[in-house]
Parts: C-alpha cells; sequence; structure tokens
C-alpha cells in the first residue's frame, strides 16, 4: 500500500495523462489473488478451485507492466 501511494503521489505531479498502470510487475496467479483476499476476510474455506473446467479464456496469470 505504501508503495502504491508513493506511486500515485508521484503520478500526480509528473504531467502524464491518461491510463496508468500502478503495479508490483511481478506475475500473480488468479487464485493466488483470490486466496489472499479471501485471507483479508477470513474466508479461505468459501473458495472452491477445481470445481469447474478451466475456462480457455481466463488468463493463467494477471501481470502488470511498469509504464513509467
Amino acid at each position: 500500500v505504501v508503495e502504491a501511494g508513493d506511486e500515485l503521489a508521484r503520478l500526480s505531479t509528473s504531467g502524464m495523462t491518461g491510463a496508468v498502470n500502478v503495479c508490483s510487475g511481478v506475475a500473480k496467479t488468479v487464485r493466488e489473488l483470490a486466496e489472499a483476499i479471501a485471507d483479508d476476510y477470513g474466508a479461505r474455506d468459501l473458495l472452491r478451485f477445481g470445481v469447474r473446467q478451466d475456462n480457455a479464456v481466463d488468463p493463467p496469470c494477471v501481470v502488470g507492466v511498469r509504464n513509467f
């Protein structure tokens, strides 16, 4: 959160316009993201992985590319 805040503060004075990706640049699987969010709420038991077949259009991981 601190790093994201620093990046947003830097962007606010950079003069950049348009969409900007503020991210770590580290790949995370969708499962890792879901587990981290569930852990924040103490609700990992609500996740059910492998119940459905994989969706061919879903990405295997989410990665942001820093563009500034």
